[in-house]
Order: C-alpha cells, then structure tokens, then sequence
C-alpha cells in the first residue's frame, strides 16, 4: 500500500497500472489481498475522486469490506489525530466509510471499468461517422 501511495503521487499512471496488475495476479494466489484494492479504491476514488480502476468487484466489497474498515478506520484516525488540537473532540466519524462499503454514490464520484470507457467511447465514434455520412 505503501509504494501504491508513492507511485500515485507520481501521477505515472502506467507504473500505477503495472503495481496494480500485479497486486491482482497476487489475488488469485491469496484472495485475501482484496483487502489492498478495496483501500486504494476508497482513497483515491471514493475520497480524492482520482477515478484509477483497481479491478475491484462488488463481491469483493461484500467480503472483505470489514476487514478493509479497519485499516481504513486507522489510517482516518492517524489523519484525525494530526489535524486536532488535544482536548478536542475524538470522535472519528464512520459514516464516509460506511457509505463507501454500501456503494453509495457520493458527487462527482464516478466508477466505470475501462470495458466500458472503450465501449462508450467506440459507440461515440461510430456516432460521429455515422453523423458524417449523413
């Protein structure tokens, strides 16, 4: 997680993707790793609203959800911690989190594998020769 942080802030998408299809072939071997995708997802998708495809699937939220939450909830807590004077308040708020694992939409949060990005953007060219020939 740490290096995907590293590499992200790089905004070398291509390095990205490589680190990202090789935490994905790591699943196949221990799915339980599903965990990594699911907090990268929440970071830069859900929270900075990057928009990077993780290959995460629902079922994978579904499963591994919880056991993500906690390090999530650490890493929330860690940021928490930093931006409050002591004697504050400290009570971290759960609701981002749990929206996210219910798959709520928050704005400007958009999700769409690069199967469909292809596709919509093939079916717009199509459109636009067919608007052509016209």
């Amino acid at each position: 997680m740490a290096f995907a942080e590293i590499v992200e802030k790089t905004n070398d998408r291509d390095i990205l993707y490589q680190m990202i299809g090789h935490i994905q072939e790591r699943c196949k071997e221990d799915e339980k790793l599903e965990i990594v995708l699911i907090i990268m997802d929440y970071r830069w998708n859900w929270k900075k609203k990057k928009n990077i495809d993780v290959g995460l699937r629902e079922v994978d939220k579904e499963k591994y959800g919880e056991f993500a939450k906690a390090f999530i909830t650490d890493i929330n807590l860690e940021n928490f911690k930093r931006k409050n004077t002591p004697g504050q308040a400290d009570v971290l708020d759960l609701s981002d989190i749990n929206k996210y694992l219910q798959w709520e939409q928050k704005k400007n949060y958009i999700r769409k594998s690069l199967k469909d990005k292809v596709y919509a953007l093939i079916e717009n060219v199509k459109h636009k020769v067919l608007l052509f020939f016209i």
